[in-house]
């Protein structure tokens, strides 16, 4: 993917308006319904909804694909269904109400891809967990090694938020908003990470701010102004974490609100690895996820990181999905199901996730 050079005075114009727009914006990347859809509806609503109409268009046939199909849950299931019929093409017409020949073979190849990441797996549970893992530690230059004819970067980067990635997509929506507020076109690639590093700057998930401009770019929201509160439904958020994200556990770890769709686990990001410190029914553990171009570079970063953690000093055990490379530092075998506990749970992972971080940030690695 092409370097795009952005410049502060940009990022701080870009960051001024979400200030601006900040009180309506926590939460809005988490609230609609859609984003908890089976992952096999994920798919089909992330590759018919590029450059057609969402409301109109898409939502009434992903309703009609859904009660025709309540049981296509996993991406093994739309795979099979998609087989049972002579070819892409015909499937697309007669579920999806849509001759859209390439648009089919698109839906197919993006398909073939997402069913290698879970390759393997048993669980619709798993299956979730590995897919926003996925989106999580991917990047945007991404998918240009996927090369799929009609899925450029906004698809790519709409198919990692419906996973569970924090980040935006660069569709016309997005662009228009940023062209607009600094008087000049700009690229894709410029949109996405301005948006990002104004988003950072403010302190408001880049999803959120995405789904917002969204909402009211495309919605319209009866031709609102972009300040205006718009009606959402109220967000629960993750009483477990809260006082971890709030800093009475020290600031590292500390940021907005985790949603309830979120609850598994928060992370932080930093040089070569994704720090995640998991909370699952009767369990908790940080697991280290190495980041890399390829497969194969992850497992040297690991390699590499791991000299610094001694057997005699730390019990954990390596892990690999399709393209996922990590380390699991198990904690304690207590978890949310363990309520009366949850304090020492907390204690227990952030100083667990301290201990890591810090021995990573101060080695020259």
């Amino acid at each position: 993917m092409k370097k795009v050079s952005i410049t502060e005075a940009d990022v701080a114009a870009v960051a001024t308006r979400l200030k601006q727009l900040s009180p309506n914006i926590p939460g809005f990347g988490s609230v609609d319904p859609a984003w908890a859809r089976p992952p096999a509806v994920l798919v089909i609503d992330c590759v018919l909804s590029l450059n057609r109409n969402y409301d109109t268009f898409l939502v009434p046939r992903l309703k009609t694909f859904m009660s025709n199909h309540p049981e296509t849950q996993r991406l093994t299931d739309l795979a099979k269904l998609m087989a049972s019929y002579p070819t892409p093409h015909a499937f697309m017409q007669q579920e999806l109400d849509y001759n859209h020949e390439s648009r089919a073979r698109t839906l197919q190849t993006v398909l073939e891809f997402v069913c290698q990441i879970v390759k393997g797996i048993q669980t619709i549970e798993e299956e979730r967990e590995i897919l926003k893992q996925w989106a999580i530690l991917a990047e945007p230059s991404d998918y240009q090694t996927l090369n799929i004819k009609g899925f450029g970067i906004a698809g790519f980067q709409y198919l990692r938020m419906l996973f569970g990635a924090d980040t935006t997509k660069p569709d016309v929506h997005i662009m228009r908003f940023l062209s607009e507020l600094l008087n000049r076109r700009i690229s894709e690639v410029e949109a996405l990470r301005l948006l990002e590093a104004a988003s950072e700057s403010v302190g408001l998930s880049v999803r959120d701010v995405d789904t917002y401009i969204w909402q009211i770019r495309a919605r319209g929201e009866q031709n609102a102004d972009e300040t205006s509160t718009v009606k959402k439904t109220k967000l629960e958020y993750s009483e477990f974490w809260a006082p971890i994200l709030s800093g009475e556990y020290g600031e590292l770890f500390a940021r907005e609100s985790v949603s309830i769709r979120d609850d598994g686990s928060i992370r932080k990001k930093f040089r070569y690895v994704s720090l995640h410190l998991k909370l699952r029914q009767q369990r908790c553990y940080a697991q280290l996820f190495f980041l890399g171009v390829d497969k194969s570079e992850k497992s040297e970063h690991r390699e590499m990181i791991m000299t610094l953690f001694s057997k005699s000093e730390y019990t954990y055990e390596y892990r690999e999905a399709s393209k996922a490379v990590s380390v699991v530092f198990p904690i304690l075998d207590k978890g949310k199901k363990n309520r009366d506990t949850w304090d020492e749970i907390r204690e227990k992972l952030v100083s667990k996730g301290t201990d890591i971080y810090n021995k990573i940030k101060e080695s020259n690695l």
